[in-house]
């Protein structure tokens, strides 16, 4: 199942962010939040590896990009194994 992190932005005509993962960074475009003249950051968190993280995000336009927010710390972790499954005849 893909995870994603997700926030919401009022903004100035915001087109992309920039998402900053333990020191990579990746463009994401920015798509249409649930409330008019937002901006929504959707980026999966599938190829992260399981562990301790530090995410940082900034939001860009056609004049530039906003100031990194600050670190978010975050661990990612993947479920257990299912168990305890019994079947039994009714």
């Amino acid at each position: 199942m893909a995870q994603y992190l997700t926030c919401d932005d009022v903004g100035e005509n915001i087109t992309k962010y920039m998402v900053d993962i333990d020191g990579a960074e990746t463009e994401t475009p920015a798509v249409n939040g649930a409330e008019p003249g937002t901006k929504h950051l959707w980026f999966d968190l599938t190829p992260v590896a399981e562990g301790s993280h530090i995410v940082k995000a900034k939001a860009g336009n056609d004049w530039g990009w906003s100031d990194w927010t600050p670190n978010l710390p975050f661990t990612k972790t993947l479920p257990g194994i299912p168990s305890g499954l019994v079947l039994e005849e009714g």
